[in-house]
């Protein structure tokens, strides 16, 4: 994960390991975050993993989300489609064993006060705190 990015788990919110994830959600989500390059065949990454994504790890008995926001190029087009993607799936934002609400002002919160902002609003100051 690159220091310009923010990390979300997408946790299931109906209590079974692996969630479906419903056609319609992953065209929509297709149409703003189109499938990228993945390092393994178990995993599909929509969008780019050095910039904004949603990953899905398929595993044989459980599906791992994730969704890696980068704070150096937000578009609120971008993390709505991610929102809504969440929501269509019964999914929860977790950042740091937190569940963060599921609409823009819960996940700009999280984005304002995120290691990766301290580091585009000043690289020395976050450097010299590490």
């Amino acid at each position: 994960m690159a220091v310009w990015q923010v990390e979300f788990s997408l946790n299931n919110n109906l209590g079974t390991q692996k969630p479906i994830l419903s056609e319609e959600s992953i065209i929509r989500l297709c149409s703003v975050l189109p499938i990228g390059k993945s390092w393994h065949d178990d995993l599909t990454v929509y969008g780019e993993l050095d910039g904004t994504c949603v990953c899905v790890w398929n595993n044989h008995d459980s599906v791992e989300i994730s969704c890696r926001i980068d704070v150096s190029s937000l578009k609120k087009s971008v993390v709505n489609a991610i929102i809504n993607f969440a929501k269509a799936n019964n999914l929860t934002f977790v950042y740091n064993q937190e569940a963060v609400d599921a609409n823009l002002d819960g996940i700009k919160d999280v984005l304002i006060n995120s290691p990766a902002y301290k580091f585009l609003e000043n690289p020395n100051v976050f450097f010299d705190n590490i």
